[in-house]
């Protein structure tokens, strides 16, 4: 994470406060998030060059903790009153994990994701059990295969009774098949509550989350509350292996009358 000169571990500078919809407009500062995303590089490090990151001490700047406007706007995000549980799609080495844990104490996290080729995320799902206990369960494996067994898991009679989600984050594989088919099994888990928030989502590239959130739009299954680009805002990452790079992602809920929206087939 950039920290200022002089500011506090944990501490968003004020210039990040900005964002207007579903995070709260309040001070965020949580002192055990740095320590945490330290744990977290040096868990990494330990396995050495990692496919896509280089180096394994570049993981801090290809992931969220490296860019401090979407730390602040996900810490935010799990402060707001309504979210409690948050239903995550791509844990990678938990670095959004560990955001979501260190901003509210209340909160759980409920994860599936891959284990990566460099066979860090359990290692660093152990780091964040340790300092989070009882608050975090990763589901490893193929999102493709795990999310309908999780919810069969929990259907009666038909009718899924599991956890229901406050916010669902989907930052898994990148296709649009892929996304689309994370969106449709995570489905049963959502209600007309839950707040939608998809990383990776851009204004000027056509990417799987791209075109999958236009397409939900389009079909009226979901609303935009509010979004991130960095190619509109003209900033770009400034440190790091990925400077320069856009940045996306948006924050929305599901369109709902009564009941909840019909997914397009």
């Amino acid at each position: 994470m950039d920290i200022k000169e002089g500011a506090m571990p944990g501490h968003i500078p004020e210039a990040y406060k900005k964002r207007q919809s579903l995070p709260n407009d309040q001070e965020v500062t949580f002192p055990e998030l740095e320590p945490t995303f330290v744990e977290l590089d040096e868990v990494v490090k330990k396995f050495g060059t990692l496919p896509g990151w280089g180096g394994g001490d570049q993981a801090r700047w290809s992931s969220i903790s490296g860019f401090p406007e979407q730390v602040d706007f996900y810490a935010r995000t799990a402060t707001h009153p309504a979210i409690r549980t948050v239903c995550e799609v791509g844990f990678n080495a938990g670095y959004s994990t560990a955001v979501w844990l260190a901003a509210n104490p209340l909160l759980k996290v409920i994860s599936f994701d891959l284990v990566m080729l460099g066979q860090y995320g359990p290692s660093c799902a152990e780091a964040l059990l340790r300092r989070f206990p009882g608050r975090l369960e990763v589901h490893w494996g193929d999102s493709a295969v795990l999310l309908p067994q999780f919810v069969a898991n929990h259907t009666v009679a038909g009718e899924y009774q599991g956890p229901k989600c406050d916010l669902v984050h989907i930052d898994g594989n990148h296709g649009f098949e892929g996304v689309q088919a994370d969106f449709k099994n995570m489905y049963p888990m959502m209600t007309c509550d839950t707040n939608l928030l998809m990383d990776d989502v851009f204004d000027d590239e056509e990417s799987g989350p791209t075109k999958l959130w236009r397409d939900m739009k389009a079909h009226g299954v979901v609303e935009e509350l509010d979004n991130f680009f960095t190619s509109s805002l003209k900033h770009i990452r400034t440190a790091g292996p990925n400077r320069g790079h856009n940045k996306g992602f948006v924050i929305g809920r599901l369109k709902c009358t009564k009941t909840k929206p019909a997914l397009p087939a």
